[in-house]
């Protein structure tokens, strides 16, 4: 059920984000981060960006300048890269078998 509005101090997005940090973590390998950074430096700027946007999007969430579907849509973004960068090590520990 969507009321469509939130009470005093409640943070919408909070939710949202607590559920893609929790589908990330289940996939991470330890060491993905640093592989990215060190071998695909591209996708670890994107994802450094898309982090920097999506906290911008939820401060002015907070301040009722962005809706909760431009969060929506940025996590999705964010998340969507970490998990590139996971499937990336996943497919090279599959190899090294």
């Amino acid at each position: 059920m969507n009321i469509g509005f939130c009470l005093k101090n409640e943070d919408p997005f909070e939710g949202l984000f607590k559920k893609a940090v929790g589908a990330i973590s289940r996939r991470y390998r330890a060491g993905t981060i640093e592989y990215i950074r060190e071998h695909h430096r591209s996708l670890y700027e994107q994802t450094d960006q898309a982090e920097d946007q999506l906290n911008e999007v939820w401060k002015a969430g907070l301040k009722g300048e962005a809706t909760l579907k431009e969060f929506r849509g940025t996590l999705i973004k964010w998340y969507s890269l970490h998990i590139k960068g996971i499937e990336i090590c996943k497919d090279l520990t599959r190899r090294d078998r």
